[in-house]
């Protein structure tokens, strides 16, 4: 079994779940196991291009084309994340105006 975009697999209230692939796999999951729960991940980013979890800074990177903002307007390049400069690849999970394309 595996869990849906954004959700990371739980035995209880532990992060990871055994699989075929590894004792403790944060996606799939061996069938019929009552204790194991799909939880929407509080790291998931937004499903328009980018990597299925933030990274440790709490990025998300676009994995299909370039990083945009939308504005007012129409989009501008680049996209706010926790370095100091906007990035053409990286966003800021809690940017909602951001997208890959």
């Amino acid at each position: 079994c595996k869990c849906a975009w954004g959700y990371r697999c739980y035995n209880g209230d532990e992060p990871g779940c055994a699989s075929f692939q590894m004792p403790k796999d944060d996606k799939f999951f061996l069938p019929g196991i009552a204790s194991f729960k799909c939880r929407m991940a509080s790291n998931h980013c937004a499903k328009n291009g980018a990597a299925e979890f933030a990274d440790e800074d709490g990025d998300c990177l676009c994995k299909v084309g370039k990083c945009w903002t939308k504005v007012a307007n129409g989009q501008t390049p680049g996209c706010i994340n926790s370095g100091e400069k906007r990035s053409k690849w990286r966003f800021s999970q809690k940017c909602e105006n951001c997208e890959c394309l």
